[in-house]
């Protein structure tokens, strides 16, 4: 779902919103698996909604999101292992031997007060 990308005062009413179209265009067509979207939808709010760092769960107006942030990651470590998904051992050991060297002197500039990346442009 993309709740996330909510302001935090409205991910409840998106929420509610995403349910209630469920409800109204959807649980005809889904026959027996409708029970199975209910349980979804519960485990999300208990999980998410009302959980631990449910108060975290917004990602709108931040510069980083995680799961951006992630997906660079992985895609560093893909080029390293010449875009394969599927690499054999030896293919992927020494990807993932250079993608570790990158990080390590990516660490060793940081610490040393440098700084890596361009800062990114506020939108």
């Amino acid at each position: 779902m993309t709740l996330p990308l909510l302001p935090q005062n409205l991910i409840m009413e998106g929420f509610e919103s995403i349910k209630r179209m469920y409800r109204e265009n959807e649980l005809l067509s889904l026959g027996d698996n409708g029970g199975q979207f209910n349980q979804l939808f519960d485990y999300y709010r208990s999980t998410w909604l009302q959980g631990v760092n449910a108060d975290m769960l917004s990602v709108n107006d931040t510069v980083w999101r995680t799961n951006n942030v992630l997906e660079v990651s992985h895609q560093h470590l893909l080029l390293h292992m010449g875009n394969r998904h599927h690499p054999e051992p030896w293919i992927f050991l020494k990807g993932l031997i250079t993608y570790s060297r990158g990080i390590l002197i990516d660490y060793t500039v940081v610490t040393d007060g440098e700084q890596i990346r361009e800062p990114q442009r506020q939108v």
